[in-house]
C-alpha cells in the first residue's frame, strides 16, 4: 500500500491518497500519521482519493475504524469526500457514511471534480492525480 496527504492550510482542505491493497492496521497507521501533522486541523474540509485502491477490510474491521474515528477527539469535524471506483470501496463509504454521520459529512464520488462540488472547493487546489507520495 503506498499512502501520501498534502495539506493546504491557506484552503482549509486535506487531500489524502492511497494506492494498492490496504488493510485496517494500514489506516488506522495513516490516520495516525495524518493527525501528527502540525498543519492539520480536525476542523478542515478533507478529499480521501481511493480511486487507485483496493479495499482488504471487512465489515468488522469498518467497525473497529468507525469506533475508533468515534472516539478520538482528533478526528475530523469538517466535511469529508471519498473518491471511489469498485463496488466494494463505495460499499464501505456509504457504511462510513452511515456510522460517522454525526461527526461529519461524508459522500463518496467516482470522480475528484464531482467530490469538489460536493466540498465547495475549486479542484485546481490539489495536486495532479497519480501515485501517492509518502509523506
Amino acid at each position: 500500500m503506498q499512502f501520501g496527504f498534502e495539506i493546504y492550510p491557506e484552503h482549509r482542505a486535506i487531500l489524502t491518497r492511497y494506492a494498492g491493497s490496504f488493510t485496517l492496521a494500514d489506516l488506522l497507521k495513516t490516520t495516525r500519521r495524518l493527525w501528527a501533522d502540525p498543519r492539520y486541523s480536525p476542523e478542515f474540509t478533507g478529499l480521501a482519493d481511493i480511486s487507485d485502491s483496493s479495499v482488504s477490510v471487512d465489515m468488522n474491521d469498518l467497525r473497529a475504524l468507525t469506533t475508533f474515528l468515534v472516539r478520538d477527539p482528533a478526528t475530523s469535524r469538517g466535511r469529508w469526500a471519498a473518491v471511489a471506483t469498485t463496488p466494494i470501496a463505495i460499499a464501505c463509504g456509504l457504511v462510513y457514511r452511515s456510522a460517522m454521520r454525526r461527526r461529519h459529512a461524508f459522500e463518496v464520488f467516482t470522480t475528484r471534480d464531482e467530490a469538489c462540488r460536493f466540498l465547495e472547493l475549486d479542484p485546481a487546489i490539489f495536486a495532479p492525480a497519480g501515485p501517492p507520495s509518502e509523506n
